[in-house]
């Protein structure tokens, strides 16, 4: 696995920083994205570097131990993707063109749920028979509710966790919002958001504004995850798509009932009054 990160203090707090840890049976290679990282410098952001060196890392490697199958996370760099779309301030026919040409030429495409698969379907004319779904997953030994864990039993107040990606596409800013709804109801709550993000300073100083009681704390690793979830009473994903929602089913493992939204990547596991409400 060939793996870039971010080793600046800007890219860290939005990404977590820090090469990738090792997996079991698995080569790990950690390629720091200085290209990326030079965004704040007189020439900006240096995307093709980045690129050149996870390349040519591929490659050096295939000529030690060739393999046959190669796995690529995103179909098109997201820099690039924004080349010429902040013009007209819509997705670009760069990043449309580019796209088609990765999934019309490559062997396989997996994706994560059907609502996706729909959206690219509807949005790039890919055939469905192209797809193979691999949904998300979780390891029910890891997450799993507390002992003396009650269904139904909740704090009082109710504790509520956002936990995830500190984003406003993940609707970090709308939680706030809806807290200070709440509030105003004069409904008590003890809300949470975990995890950091791009949204992360912008989340503070709206709860700030609003008045809105939230703890921020900020990076959780994997292995601090199962206690966040039962230490709640809800989770709350007001995100606005997802490629499959594993923060959800990570929530839906530990017991706790969870509130979305009519989402991509959501309604495929969360179905309204039945095992959630969105």
């Amino acid at each position: 696995m060939v793996s870039q990160y971010r080793g600046d203090p800007a890219g860290t707090r939005v990404y977590g920083g820090g090469p990738p840890p090792e997996v079991p049976g698995v080569t790990v290679i950690g390629r720091q994205s200085f290209g990326e990282e030079a965004f704040g410098e007189a020439g900006g952001a240096d995307f093709e570097r980045d690129v050149d060196d996870m390349v040519s890392v591929i490659l050096a490697e295939h000529r030690k131990r060739p393999f046959d199958i190669l796995h690529a996370q995103y179909g098109y760099p997201n820099g690039w993707a924004g080349g010429d779309g902040h013009w007209v301030g819509s997705c670009c026919e760069t990043h449309r063109l580019g796209m088609l040409n990765v999934l019309n030429h490559a062997n396989a495409l997996l994706i994560g749920c059907e609502s996706f698969a729909q959206e690219v379907i509807e949005r790039l004319g890919v055939a469905r028979e192209r797809f193979t779904i691999v949904p998300g997953a979780v390891d029910t030994e890891r997450f799993c509710p507390a002992p003396g864990f009650v269904p139904g039993q909740a704090a009082d107040p109710v504790r509520l966790l956002y936990h995830g990606r500190v984003d406003r596409r993940k609707g970090s800013l709308d939680m706030i919002e809806a807290l200070a709804l709440l509030q105003a109801e004069g409904l008590r709550f003890d809300a949470t958001i975990s995890g950091i993000g791009p949204d992360y300073d912008s989340s503070r100083a709206l709860a700030a504004e609003r008045g809105v009681p939230v703890r921020f704390t900020g990076y959780a690793d994997y292995d601090a995850a199962p206690a966040l979830y039962r230490e709640a009473d809800v989770f709350v994903s007001p995100t606005y798509a997802e490629g499959f929602s594993n923060t959800i089913l990570e929530a839906m493992a530990n017991g706790l009932p969870s509130v979305s939204c009519y989402a991509v990547g959501v309604v495929d596991c969360l179905r309204d009054g039945e095992n959630g409400l969105l």
